[in-house]
């Protein structure tokens, strides 16, 4: 097989327990097995393999690199229509991407029996004459973030292949990058101290699928806990709501950093939707939690985020010394909110909440309209740049949300939430305080559309 291009010592000592790393293992024997009886019934005489080396695309032929950029957008536009949001639905951006080196994608492919993957990866012309033998039944990646950070995405499986139901498992791929990292493979777990990700949280709808399948993927077998619910995207005309989900290097650091640490909110019904949040990422109530009373507000200065009319536009709250000092414009919270409110789908707000003083930016927030819909403790960790270890440190955070005013004005409508959590028909995979937690959320976003 195409080994890594650089082969390098680690130099951080994780806490990832073996029998979590074998449990994950044992789940993905049982879907190749599954997959492998698949394609050896509808495919006879081809095979599935694999593709777990995203850091050696970097070093492959250009032609090998159009081909696997012309795959992928064929995947996600045949797995969710050409609604899709983001731009990897074209050939030539994922070339570009692959080239660069930032996007690192596992694959999943039914291929001839005679061939290689190995093989036809390292031969652009073997790889061109076979192209249409060739499928990507499924995709999944890394896409590299700043400061340590790594985004799970782009995960899609074809619905159809030669118009047979796919019953290729999509979640080979996807766990494959959860387990690499636990295992820190090429120092993956070096460099990405956290995993993150949006996930579908909704209904089907159009021809996109229920999301009771990626769900099941990051929360219930690769452990990714949910930091906050918002509805977040524009797919096929509808909003679909999403969880906000991380998972840390070291899980059990950050429950120590966090107990008893200090954060601050006001008075109100989402107080015990945080609690549950909370006990859900870490295993423990938040003893450091306490309700206060509004002060003066003092002037916000923010980082604002517009990706457009499909997809959620973000606002980071910061003092002005630390905008200033971090070379940030000096934009006012309104000024951010009205540039965003006509646009985005979703306006999401991050608060630093380890100050009494935010609780009053809460407080203005929610006059608003905003709900409060997530928290996200405190991270203090180490990750390694071209072999150089930094520190990253972020404190206890709340997440407000908004939706957009052609949302709320109902000019475009908001999927259904799909919550598993053992209620109405669905597989349980977390508890019940958080499944109504969860249910509490979004209930009070959607209490936001005008419906007179």
């Amino acid at each position: 097989m195409i080994q890594p291009a650089i082969q390098r010592e680690r130099g951080l000592i994780l806490t990832h327990r073996s029998d979590e790393r074998a449990r994950l293992r044992t789940v993905l024997l049982s879907k190749q097995e599954l997959t492998n009886q698949w394609v050896q019934k509808y495919f006879p005489g081809y095979k599935a393999e694999f593709f777990n080396n995203p850091i050696q695309l970097k070093g492959l032929d250009d032609g090998v690199l159009h081909i696997l950029g012309k795959k992928i957008a064929e995947d996600i536009v045949n797995a969710f229509g050409d609604w899709y949001p983001y731009r990897n639905r074209e050939p030539e951006f994922n070339f570009e991407q692959l080239k660069k080196g930032k996007y690192l994608p596992y694959f999943g492919f039914i291929l001839p029996g005679e061939l290689s993957l190995d093989e036809v990866l390292r031969n652009p012309v073997l790889f061109k004459e076979h192209e249409e033998q060739i499928i990507l039944a499924a995709t999944a990646s890394f896409l590299e973030d700043e400061k340590g950070f790594a985004e799970l995405a782009r995960d899609a499986r074809r619905q159809t292949i030669y118009d047979i139901p796919n019953e290729f498992n999509g979640g080979i791929p996807s766990l494959n990058r959860i387990a690499d990292w636990l295992d820190n493979k090429d120092g993956l777990a070096d460099r990405y101290h956290t995993l993150f990700s949006q996930i579908r949280a909704c209904e089907a709808h159009g021809r996109t699928p229920t999301s009771a399948s990626v769900q099941n993927l990051q929360i219930k077998d690769g452990s990714l806990k949910i930091a906050y619910h918002a509805s977040m995207f524009n797919v096929g005309g509808v909003i679909e709501t999403d969880f906000g989900v991380r998972r840390t290097r070291d899980a059990q650091a950050q429950v120590e950093l966090n107990r008893n640490r200090k954060f601050y909110t006001y008075a109100g019904n989402h107080v015990e939707n945080i609690a549950a949040l909370w006990q859900h990422q870490l295993g423990e109530p938040p003893t450091g939690m306490e309700v206060a009373e509004v002060v003066s507000l003092t002037p916000q200065y923010v980082t604002v985020v517009d990706h457009g009319e499909n997809i959620y536009g973000s606002i980071e709250i910061h003092g002005e010394d630390y905008a200033r000092n971090n070379g940030h414009d000096l934009i006012s919270f309104d000024q951010a909110l009205a540039t965003l409110d006509d646009v985005s789908p979703c306006i999401l707000v991050k608060v630093p909440a380890e100050s009494n003083d935010s609780v009053t930016t809460q407080k203005y927030l929610q006059e608003l309209g905003f709900t409060v819909c997530g928290v996200e403790p405190a991270l203090a960790t180490t990750y390694v740049v071209d072999g150089l270890l930094k520190e990253y440190c972020a404190p206890i955070t709340l997440y407000f949300a908004k939706l957009g005013r052609k949302v709320r004005e109902k000019q475009i409508m908001v999927v259904p939430s799909l919550i598993l959590d053992g209620l109405n028909g669905t597989a349980a995979i977390y508890e019940e305080q958080m499944g109504n937690a969860l249910r509490n959320i979004d209930a009070r976003i959607r209490a936001q559309i005008n419906y007179a």
